[in-house]
């Protein structure tokens, strides 16, 4: 599981995953992103057909399935010259810009025994920086997030979602943790994957 990388005294980086019009298409490469960045890893390593091994013919002859999109034998045959114009490429772009935003290398995992966050989601993954902002990645086909608990009663937030795929965020909005000390997220804007910081305010 990726969440046992962040348990080992070793670093991890996300490197040979599944290559774009491989194995994978568009989202699945942009979530390996995200994904890995929000999970301890310290870096993540983009691929796509032809270009991560030019001319290739491994596995190129059946088609494939990654659990969401189905990739073609048509897929795979893509030149390099089309593969260095994928969107997720592209997406790539996004996801390094809004890590330089962040003190990124200070995100720690909020593990699902930390018991810091009940999802409502059935795909997300969860970080936090020491000054308490919360980073999470929801890519379940729903709008569904869920609640952060054990925080502060009665503190504001500010929550705001980022799009992975064309890189723009959406109005900030203010929110207020209950007396309890959980703080309910707004549902994601569609079905579709969405990143949402929440942070302090000051």
């Amino acid at each position: 599981m990726i969440w046992d990388y962040w348990t080992s005294s070793r670093p991890a980086v996300n490197y040979e995953g599944r290559y774009c019009n491989l194995w994978t298409k568009d989202f699945g490469s942009r979530a390996q992103g995200w994904i890995s960045f929000l999970s301890g890893f310290c870096g993540y390593g983009y691929g796509a057909i032809d270009i991560w091994l030019y001319r290739s013919t491994y596995d190129i002859a059946q088609p494939s399935f990654d659990g969401v999109d189905s990739i073609s034998v048509d897929d795979k045959l893509r030149h390099w010259s089309e593969a260095v114009e994928f969107e997720s490429a592209r997406q790539m772009i996004h996801l390094r810009r809004f890590m330089e935003g962040i003190d990124w290398y200070r995100l720690r995992p909020v593990l699902p025994r930390d018991s810091a966050f009940a999802a409502r989601s059935e795909a997300f993954v969860c970080a936090r920086t020491p000054a308490g902002t919360h980073v999470l990645y929801f890519y379940a086909r729903n709008r569904k997030t869920g609640t952060l608990l054990h925080l502060r009663p009665m503190q504001r937030y500010t929550v705001q979602f980022f799009n992975p795929r064309s890189g723009a965020s959406l109005p900030t909005q203010t929110v207020r943790v209950d007396a309890e000390g959980n703080l309910e997220l707004p549902q994601k804007p569609d079905e579709l994957d969405w990143t949402l910081t929440v942070s302090p305010r000051r």
